[in-house]
């Protein structure tokens, strides 16, 4: 008879009335992780100018982005995207077609950004302090 547990001791009980233990490895649903959504995008350098097919605009608050084209259709909802030059760091916020709206967010490495004292070290950081 076999005893499958992840309990340690459990399965020395089970050695003690001689049954076969043995503990429980396939705790993981999946292998990969590299597969795993990650939630983030880098957007291309395009040639030329970074702003490139893409049209910005400013209401009362962040700049708001406009990107078209084949590159916005694999943009997902609420999907960080980040990108070196001028905007470093936006936030997914609509996408109908093939066109995506980006917000831009704020950079939460400066001080004077901080939440309660704490200001991000990476770009992960900065969109888990975002909203």
């Amino acid at each position: 008879m076999v005893l499958v547990s992840k309990d340690i001791n459990m399965r020395i009980k089970a050695r003690a009335w001689r049954y076969r233990p043995e503990d429980y490895f396939n705790d993981k649903v999946l292998e990969d992780t590299d597969l795993l959504y990650s939630g983030v995008m880098e957007l291309p350098r395009t040639s030329g100018t970074n702003t490139q097919g893409m049209e910005s605009w400013q209401k009362e608050g962040p700049l708001l982005l406009r990107v078209t084209g084949p590159l916005s259709a694999s943009m997902l909802v609420n999907q960080f995207v980040w990108q070196e030059d001028p905007n470093p760091f936006s936030q997914g916020h609509r996408v109908a077609g093939n066109t995506a709206t980006l917000v831009t967010i704020k950079d939460f490495s400066h001080h004077k950004n901080n939440v309660w004292g704490i200001t991000a070290r990476n770009r992960e950081q900065n969109f888990a302090l975002t909203r």
